[in-house]
């Protein structure tokens, strides 16, 4: 067996400027979110917290408008996604499918509490009288909960682009980084 065929070669033509502005505009809003969550986890009730947290629902529905704008790029487009890996295929996915669950089922417990959301002034759901119990019971349950599994899942793919780039035929950092 040749080398090539134990060791998988990366093209290392840069993604397109649009592919790495979702990616990195996604990180940042994901650092952001993950910042936010800490400070409401240990610091709730601080005025750090009260300057912080009612930025993390209009960040965390750009990041859930994002998400459909990068995975249609991302489709018509595929031909150009090449992953390094099985493993690195799936566990994009796994990503891709956690960064549309997280925001969604905040969504809908949002639309159960029966408490409007405007998006920056923008009305996205009307106040309503009425409230919906499995959806804020599916929501207290499930979003953070995958909302922690999401950044445990984004530090095992930092990690992994890391350990990638020991070996330049595997290193794809370069191709996010332009």
């Amino acid at each position: 067996m040749s080398s090539s065929t134990l060791t998988p070669s990366v093209n290392l033509r840069p993604y397109d400027s649009v592919t790495r502005f979702f990616h990195w505009a996604m990180a940042v809003g994901f650092a952001w979110m993950l910042f936010t969550a800490l400070v409401r986890f240990f610091a709730d009730e601080t005025p750090l917290s009260d300057a912080v947290w009612p930025w993390h629902r209009p960040v965390g529905f750009t990041l859930f408008l994002l998400w459909w704008l990068r995975a249609a790029w991302a489709f018509m487009h595929r031909a150009q996604y090449q992953a390094l890996s099985m493993a690195a295929k799936w566990g994009h996915r796994f990503i891709y499918a956690l960064m549309l669950a997280v925001p969604s089922i905040a969504l809908l417990r949002q639309y159960g509490s029966g408490r409007a959301f405007n998006y920056f002034g923008i009305p996205v759901m009307q106040a309503s009288d009425n409230t919906i119990k499995w959806m804020t019971d599916l929501g207290g349950l499930l979003h953070g909960e995958l909302g922690w599994l999401l950044f445990a899942t984004v530090l095992g793919h930092v990690s992994m682009v890391f350990w990638h780039r020991r070996d330049s035929q595997t290193n794809v950092l370069p191709k996010m980084l332009g």
